[in-house]
């Protein structure tokens, strides 16, 4: 018997899908081009900002920014929540916009409940990343 035969059984991933609009939101960030472009000394990568519906694959929100931090978040979260409401849930990367306690007391007071994705495991968010094509 080989050593690779004793290995983990491949894991199998089942679909999911939201009820209902707005039940579960799903948040990443993308790098994008270098702004201002052509490169220069002064130039950073745009960030893009991106809220997908579950149930109905609705681009909810999508914003650039110009940095990737806890206030970019703020604001991006704080115009999607504006704009559509509130979900349910919000499933989102690791990312350090997401990963603070003011998120986490602002979802705890609006009765959102905040989840984050496993670090490196993308197959949580396969919509997000479709879209992010």
């Amino acid at each position: 018997m080989q050593r690779g035969a004793l290995g983990d059984a491949p894991v199998v991933y089942g679909r999911y899908e939201a009820a209902y609009p707005n039940e579960r939101w799903i948040g990443d960030v993308l790098s994008g081009p270098y702004v201002p472009f052509p490169q220069v000394a002064d130039s950073r990568k745009a960030k893009l900002f991106l809220l997908v519906d579950d149930h109905s694959r609705l681009l909810v929100h999508g914003r650039w920014m110009s940095h990737e931090n806890t206030r970019a978040g703020q604001v991006v979260l704080r115009q999607a929540f504006v704009k559509r409401g509130l979900p349910s849930i919000l499933y989102l990367d690791n990312g350090s916009p997401f990963i603070t306690a003011p998120l986490e007391r602002t979802c705890a007071v609006l009765g959102v409940r905040l989840v984050h994705s496993k670090p490196y495991s993308p197959q949580g968010r396969g919509k997000q990343e479709r879209l992010n094509r």
